[in-house]
Order: C-alpha cells, then structure tokens, then sequence
C-alpha cells in the first residue's frame, strides 16, 4: 500500500503477553502457522548465527522478546523500542548475561565510548521508519572487523492507520493492519559500513520470496 493517508502506527508492536508477541514478531508465512516458524526459525538460525569470541558483548537489534538473546552463548545487549516487548524480554530470556535497552539508550552508550563486537537484526529494519540513521548508529559503534547478521526482507513494511478509520481494537489488529513503504533500499545502507561475507538461503519457507542471512563484516 502506498505512504498516502496513512499513519505510521507504533501500538502495532504492543503485546500483552508471550503468546501475543509471538503472533507480532512471527505471524503465519510460507507455508507455516506462527508456532511452527518459532520453532523451526530460531533452530536453524541459532545453528548458523555466530560470532568470532563467544565471551564479547552484542547487540541484538529489534530483539522482541529476545527468542535468539535467550539461547546465543554471547552476553547480549538486546535493543527493541516497545515497551511492553522489553518487559517480556526481561522475563523470557531471564539470565544475568541479558538486559534490555531503548534504541535512545543505546546512543547514549555509544556516545560514552561503548563499542560492541558483533550484532544481529532480525526482520526488524523493514518495520524502523528512521532505519538509515539506525543503521548509522548501529555501526558507528561496532569494531572494525565485528561480525554484523541480518535476516529481513529488504522491502519496507512498516504498520499504519488509515485517518478517519475507527481505531483498531486490540484482537483485530492483526487482521485489520495496513503496511505501507517508503521505498527505501536497505542493503545499499548496511554495504556503505560492511564487507559481505557469506549469504544463505533459509530452505524453510514455500515463498517465491528468497530469503536469505547474511554475514557482513564492519569495514
């Protein structure tokens, strides 16, 4: 759907519970219904998502409730900027090696000399509407040579209102959600700061779509 007359809608990623944030952060696609893509998503990416030293410190960006923070063996600085999805994050992941953060938060620590090893990014960049200057602050404060992963669908599909409609009750919402795009390219955002490394097919969805994760490393 085109950007006209509509309204970028953050209340999109608010959730009540676990069960309700699973729907937000992995709804039915390629052939499976929400749960399967849980679980067979986060297998197949914890078995190929890693880094060069499993004691640094990373960043997962859009973390959600933190499904990939909960199992990576590296400390992990998790960064989501809903609310309710960092109250979940807290108690599902629960372990001493994880907290949670606001993007605003994590600026600030980059502005105070934080410098992080590695980071991951998945399905988040197409719902961020700034996401060039999130990149950009994501990147300013990696290490040379630090691992960068990155599973999305480099299209742009961020959560809007339509003005003048009556506001979505909370059980419709995910029926009755528009996206829309502003057409921006992510990839050439993340090749300006990163070498890519290795990309591979994720074999677990019956898509035309391609879908692919990559490996960059930070130039």
């Amino acid at each position: 759907m085109a950007t006209e007359n509509l309204i970028y809608d953050p209340n999109f990623f608010f959730c009540k519970n676990l069960v309700d944030a699973k729907k937000i952060i992995l709804g039915p696609y390629g052939g499976l219904e929400a749960d399967e893509r849980w679980k067979v998503e986060t297998k197949w990416l914890l078995e190929h998502i890693k880094f060069d030293n499993e004691e640094d410190v990373v960043v997962d960006y859009g973390c959600g409730v933190g499904r990939l923070a909960r199992e990576i063996k590296n400390p992990v600085l998790g960064v989501d900027f809903s609310q309710s999805m960092r109250l979940q994050a807290e108690i599902y992941v629960g372990k001493d090696s994880f907290s949670v953060i606001t993007p605003e938060m994590l600026q600030i620590l980059f502005g105070n000399g934080l410098k992080i090893s590695g980071a991951m990014s998945i399905w988040s960049f197409q719902h961020i509407i700034e996401v060039e200057e999130t990149i950009d602050m994501l990147m300013r404060g990696m290490r040379s040579r630090g691992i960068f992963w990155l599973l999305d669908m480099y299209k742009r599909y961020i959560p809007c209102i339509v003005p003048g409609d009556p506001e979505l009750n909370y059980e419709d919402k995910f029926i009755q959600a528009y996206t829309c795009s502003d057409r921006k390219e992510i990839l050439p955002m993340i090749d300006k700061w990163c070498d890519l490394e290795n990309d591979e097919l994720m074999p677990l969805y019956t898509s035309e779509q391609k879908i692919e994760l990559r490996k960059y490393r930070r130039k």
